[in-house]
């Protein structure tokens, strides 16, 4: 084997692992969005509910 192939090789072996890594990278970023969208979206429907109960219970107290 002749050295330009060697360092082709390893330049080759580098160049696959980066993009493998960036592959994870980039799917690790696609959950964290995912994840963050998750939670907002939750924390919508619960301030939502907890505005409604406590419309409920106003008009329930009300003296009308």
């Amino acid at each position: 084997m002749k050295y330009k192939d060697i360092i082709e090789s390893i330049a080759d072996e580098a160049i696959k692992a980066a993009q493998k890594r960036l592959k994870a990278s980039q799917q690790i970023d696609s959950a964290r969005r995912k994840r963050s969208t998750a939670a907002q979206k939750y924390q919508d429907a619960l301030r939502t509910a907890n505005q409604s109960e406590q419309a409920a219970k106003a008009k329930l107290n009300s003296p009308k």
